[in-house]
Formats: C-alpha cells, structure tokens, sequence
C-alpha cells in the first residue's frame, strides 16, 4: 500500500475521467444517478396509500379525514470500484514531449474497465431483481414474424401502470433484440405502411414513435467472455439476448420515481476520482488510478419488465 501522503487526487485527470464516455454502455442512462453524501445510509421508499378513494367529505366544523404516512426504509451501501495502471518512468523518457498522453491514455484504459465492470454489475443486478418475463415460453420471441412486439409492450404498459402509476416510456433492447425486432414483418408492415419511411430503414427514432415511448435505446456493449490468457477471444453482447421496458423519470432525485438508481457516494469529482501516485519506489513508475463508489439500487420494481430470450 502506497504512503497516504503520496496519493495525489489529480484534478486534471479526474476531469478526463468525468468528461469520458463509453458511448457503447448505457447504465447510467438506465439507473440514473443521484448523489448521496454518506458512504451508506437509508432512503424512504413510499407506499400506493394516495391511490385509495376515501370520503373526504368533510362537513362544517369537524376535522379532515387524516391521512397516514407508510413510508418504509431501504438501505444503500456505495462500494468502492478500482482499477489502476502503472507508467514506467523509461515510458514517459521515451515518450518525450507525449508524457501527458500517458497519463491520459491510462486514466482513459482504467476508466474504460471502471464502465464496464458497471454495466456487467448492473445487468446482474436487474436479472436478479426485476420482473422477468421468458419470451422464450410459449414461442413469443420478437424475432418470430409470427408474434407481435408492439401488442406484447402494449399489454404490458398496463401492468406497469397498475403497478407503479406511472406508463413506461423507455425500451431498452440489446443489439441481437433489435435486429430481431426492426426485421420483424409485424413491425416493418407497420412502420412502412406509414407515409414517408424507407421500407428499407427501421430506426431506434422509429420504433419508439411505433411503441409510443419517448426513446428505445440498443445497447452495444460487449464483452469477453473467455479467459485471460486464451488462445482466442470470445465476445459477446453485455446485455444477452435481454429487452426492458421502464419508466425513466425526466429529471432523477430522491423523490423521483424510477425503476433503478445508481447511488453515487459524493466524494472526489461526481463521484468519481483518478489519483496519480508512487506506490512503490523501487519501481520508478507512477500509478494511475480509478475509483468509484456507487450501488445500483432497483428503487421500483414494478416500474419495469425484463424479457429474457426475447430473440432466439
């Protein structure tokens, strides 16, 4: 472990670390994030009470009817996440007058596997807590011209309307969905059928104009899934075979509703931090590191619906 005293937070670099963004994943965009100043802690989570009729009928000189709160508590607890890459001296010697790059080439690399180790997480953490359907039962897969997913994300915006209050407005399908799902003859019949479109392009902009959402978003990152070390690379698509229908609040807060939040701990720059360092001496190299410390929480679990094997 590095002397405390030698770990330096740059600011600079941190920047970088804030400003970068892996345009292929998209957790933050799905579990919007919202700060919190304690490492851990609680949160209220609110109860339908308000969806009851009553008689509120309140006659001259008596007292209104008194409505209780029933709010319960949950707990969030902001792990830290790290990753860290060295520069050897002899490197940046070498390097010259593009010293800096390094330093920024690193921070850009840590970040990098910072991101995607949160997508990963955040995957596992809605197959495990979400409402999942297996489209898969019963042949109901979206790659199927025989099977309708605009009736399918019809019929279940009710049962999340019923269960939260509020009509999903994001679809979330993986890079294998949405190709399953823009050459699907139900939807290209009846995106073509309308005036103006290209019988040959069914876009995102498109499909979430069909669905009557405000967005469909395609989730591209990818992942190994082989071994360090194998003889080959094996990838394969973070979000599987998997499609999700939510409500994603317009502007993320405490008393927003939201099927799932990443809780960021508020230290550093938005939660986030590159620190440059010497850990070792006896080395001659400088340690670029990442941290972040956040829990991706399902706030709201009616607030949306998981489909596994929406594609064969």
């Amino acid at each position: 472990m590095p002397d405390i005293s030698q770990l330096h937070l740059d600011a600079l670099l941190t920047q970088i670390m804030v400003g970068y963004r892996n345009r292929n994943l998209i957790s933050e965009i799905v579990a919007p994030q919202v700060l919190v100043d304690e490492h851990a802690g609680k949160y209220f989570v609110g109860d339908k009470s308000e969806w009851r009729p009553t008689d509120d009928l309140r006659r001259p000189g008596t007292i209104a009817g008194e409505v209780e709160w029933k709010e319960s508590l949950d707990t969030y607890y902001c792990d830290g996440h790290a990753q860290l890459t060295v520069i050897p001296d002899e490197w940046r010697r070498t390097a010259g007058a593009r010293a800096l790059n390094l330093d920024v080439t690193g921070t850009n690399k840590v970040s990098r596997i910072v991101a995607l180790n949160k997508e990963v997480a955040l995957v596992a953490a809605l197959v495990a807590g979400c409402t999942t359907v297996n489209l898969a039962t019963g042949g109901l897969q979206w790659d199927d011209d025989d099977n309708d997913p605009v009736a399918r994300v019809d019929s279940d915006k009710e049962t999340i309307i019923k269960a939260c209050g509020e009509a999903p407005n994001t679809l979330l399908l993986s890079r294998p969905v949405f190709r399953g799902v823009r050459n699907n003859a139900c939807i290209a019949q009846r995106i073509t059928a309308a005036q103006r479109l290209a019988d040959a392009l069914v876009t995102p902009e498109q499909l979430a104009s069909l669905f009557e959402l405000n967005q469909v978003l395609v989730a591209d990152g990818v992942k190994l899934t082989s071994n360090e070390g194998a003889t080959v690379d094996v990838p394969a698509f973070i979000w599987g075979n998997y499609a999700l229908l939510f409500y994603l609040p317009s502007s993320p807060g405490p008393n927003e509703l939201s099927l799932a939040y990443t809780l960021r701990w508020d230290v550093g720059q938005a939660g986030r931090a590159i620190y440059r360092y010497r850990a070792v001496e006896a080395r001659h190299a400088d340690t670029i590191e990442a941290q972040d410390h956040y829990d991706q929480k399902i706030v709201v679990q009616g607030a949306g619906i998981l489909y596994s094997n929406a594609v064969a």
